[in-house]
């Protein structure tokens, strides 16, 4: 698990950078009204991919992980159902997006919404082979298909807009990095094993409730966004909380690999009704999080404002206010991934159905209410509201199904060491591009506090490391002379 997380968090640190380097670029050419345009669209991205991603995807990953000599099979299975549905997708959003840009009070979308939907099957593809490596631990190879996508994706997009061709160039770079992505992964996905019967029927009725769960998440993540589109009828405003909402989910993206390792490896330990290790990984899960997202959200809170400025420019400092509620919002988000990933794990979706359209009602009420009466702090405030009913319900249930004791050491010190680089962080705060460093230094201040209160043990970190190493060498020798 740990050799994997380092895997997945190294390709998801690229994938941060070249997002936020692709957004500012963006903010800043565009300017904050075309900006909120390619906001919305990016919202529509985000939620297909969400679907594929928590529906089909994590399916995928659960069955390969739990019968690996049926990975070829699983494979053949959902690449015919998903060529065909998502092209089916993609068709219809092309025909009525005429209909979706008039429900968003802006008929000139529709073009750009045509232009997206035919991202729609590359994606859908593309699935069920992110699904296989990642049911068959090749994490290493998952990552790689993840790096080479958002590198891609960043020069694409940047020298199409950059030659003028503004908002719908981006689009056609973002589509031209999704065809490279589905190649790269059909070459890197072997599954090895006979094709042998498996439970068909189990499988998609457990990959239509994941879809419908996937669809509720990605409506509650993304729907503020396409709230403020449609109630402002603003896109200056709309590109204002666009930049708040690319900047909040900065924490959230660097945990995105703990959860990628969580899913196969909790669903093997319950498979084997190994309760003591499902424990066991769903607090390593939890202190991993904690580590990644809380310091890192504070020190964004401290020094919203000149993030803002050197990244978007003057124009969009009056973000400020929304990014830091946002901010709060994506901390209860980020945590209650790992909830999530172990009802699915325990094969028990359902339930998170009926927290996400609960959270899905609250959020609506709130962003009707609060939008109009706030502008885009109160969409942020609705959002947060949100995520954090959806963890406390979420991670109750967890706690009382496999938690057999919970120990708050850790998070009381994860929380003190926080607190004290964001006090830090308050009491001064450095403009420009020495603000980077700045975020090095009090990063680095708080895993050496964390080292002083033995949250961390460098010695064993370090003997972690090389066992995995030397493991994984051992696997790699000996499959060579087995070949």
């Amino acid at each position: 698990m740990l050799r994997g997380t380092i895997y997945l968090t190294i390709s998801q640190i690229v994938f941060v950078v070249t997002n936020f380097v692709l957004h500012a670029y963006l903010g800043r050419k565009l300017g904050p009204e075309l900006y909120g345009v390619f906001g919305v669209i990016s919202a529509f991205v985000v939620i297909t991919e969400l679907i594929l991603m928590r529906g089909i995807y994590d399916m995928i990953s659960k069955f390969v992980a739990e019968r690996e000599d049926a990975a070829n099979t699983i494979l053949r299975s959902t690449l015919k159902v998903l060529t065909i549905g998502s092209i089916t997708a993609g068709g219809i959003c092309f025909i009525f997006a005429g209909h979706i840009a008039s429900l968003m009070n802006d008929p000139e979308l529709a073009s750009y919404i045509r232009l997206f939907a035919f991202s729609i099957p590359i994606v859908g593809v593309s699935t069920a082979f992110f699904g296989v490596l990642n049911g068959l631990r090749h994490f290493g190879r998952q990552a790689l298909v993840f790096i080479v996508f958002y590198v891609i994706r960043v020069i694409c997009v940047v020298v199409l807009v950059f030659l003028g061709f503004s908002v719908k160039g981006a689009i056609i770079g973002l589509i031209i990095a999704d065809l490279f992505r589905l190649a790269i992964a059909r070459w890197l996905c072997r599954p090895v094993g006979k094709v042998i019967g498996v439970d068909r029927k189990k499988m998609f009725n457990f990959a239509s409730q994941l879809m419908v769960i996937a669809l509720v998440t990605a409506l509650v993540m993304n729907i503020d966004l396409l709230a403020v589109k449609t109630f402002l009828k603003n896109n200056f405003q709309t590109g204002l909380y666009t930049s708040a909402v690319t900047i909040a989910k900065i924490p959230l993206l660097l945990m995105f690999p703990v959860s990628l390792t969580v899913l196969p490896t909790i669903s093997k330990s319950i498979s084997d009704g190994d309760m003591s290790l499902t424990e066991q990984y769903i607090k390593q899960s939890m202190r991993l999080i904690l580590m990644f997202v809380l310091p890192i959200s504070l020190i964004l809170i401290a020094t919203s404002e000149n993030f803002i400025s050197l990244f978007y420019g003057d124009r969009y400092i009056l973000a400020s206010g929304a990014l830091n509620m946002l901010i709060i919002g994506a901390i209860f988000l980020s945590i209650k991934v790992v909830p999530y990933t172990v009802i699915v794990a325990s094969g028990l979706p359902g339930y998170i159905i009926y927290i996400g359209l609960f959270s899905l009602l609250i959020d609506i009420v709130l962003l009707v209410t609060l939008i109009n009466k706030i502008g885009i702090v109160g969409a942020a405030t609705a959002s947060t509201i949100t995520h954090l009913f959806g963890l406390l319900v979420s991670y109750g249930y967890v706690a009382r199904r496999f938690m057999t004791h919970i120990i708050p050491v850790s998070l009381i010190r994860i929380g003190l060491a926080s607190l004290i680089v964001y006090l830090i962080a308050t009491v001064y705060s450095p403009s420009g591009i020495v603000l980077l460093l700045y975020y090095v230094l009090l990063l680095c201040l708080f895993f050496f506090i964390l080292v002083v209160m033995n949250e961390i043990n460098p010695m064993k970190v370090k003997m972690k490391l090389s066992e995995t190493w030397e493991i994984s060498r051992l696997k790699d020798i000996t499959a060579r002379y087995l070949k």
